[in-house]
């Protein structure tokens, strides 16, 4: 009876995050996948380690492909996490347990935590929607997490993964000044407001250009 009220705790308190966040679909493509993994591992809970295999599973959200460029080999990770999870089942005990259906699942409190502190993230990274990348550096922040210490052992940390987002960020930033050039004046028939050229050049002359 304690573990269905601490089961149904968990539950309304994931409801009320999940309803209050708003999510990109690759993150909610992630919960998704986490859910499932959690159901194909035999889990009666969403811990950290699913919710690291959805992200994974989906290698082409941005999460993945952050591993991926900080070198983590992303099969290894998932054997690695695969195989704790196991063995946390057997470190368990013999004890029959009844299969969790897949609408049962809940996340688990770390779990929750995790998604808490990526909300965050989101918000630090001034986005209107919680996306993969947040995700993941959630599960980095909360340091005790069987899936971030998996990942520090694969030389993947909160640090790294934020200097690569912050890389990324200031690379598609537009340059503070720009340069024109005169062969940029005419755009192939688009006009410029007013038809006028940028402050303190005038439109070549057809006699300069012969010349």
């Amino acid at each position: 009876r304690m573990f269905c009220l601490g089961n149904c705790i968990t539950g309304i308190l994931h409801y009320y995050i999940m309803s209050e966040i708003s999510y990109t679909k690759e993150a909610t493509d992630v919960i998704r996948y986490s859910k499932e993994e959690a159901a194909r591992m035999e889990s009666d809970s969403i811990a950290p380690e699913h919710v690291l295999l959805g992200i994974i599973r989906g290698e082409d959200n941005n999460a993945a492909k952050l591993i991926s460029s900080l070198y983590g080999d992303l099969k290894k990770i998932r054997k690695e996490i695969e195989n704790l999870l196991r063995r946390k089942e057997e470190e368990a005990g013999a004890e029959i347990k009844q299969k969790t259906e897949l609408r049962d699942l809940y996340f688990s409190e770390e779990s929750t935590r995790i998604l808490r502190l990526s909300y965050l993230e989101s918000k630090i990274d001034r986005k209107d929607s919680m996306g993969s990348e947040h995700i993941l550096l959630g599960i980095m922040k909360e340091l005790n997490n069987n899936a971030a210490k998996v990942l520090d052992q694969n030389n993947i940390t909160y640090q790294k993964i934020k200097s690569r987002l912050d890389m990324e960020e200031s690379s598609v930033m537009p340059s503070a000044g720009m340069s024109f050039d005169e062969d940029e004046y005419e755009d192939d028939g688009i006009d410029r407001k007013g038809g006028a050229y940028p402050s303190g050049h005038d439109k070549p002359s057809q006699k300069s250009v012969d010349s």
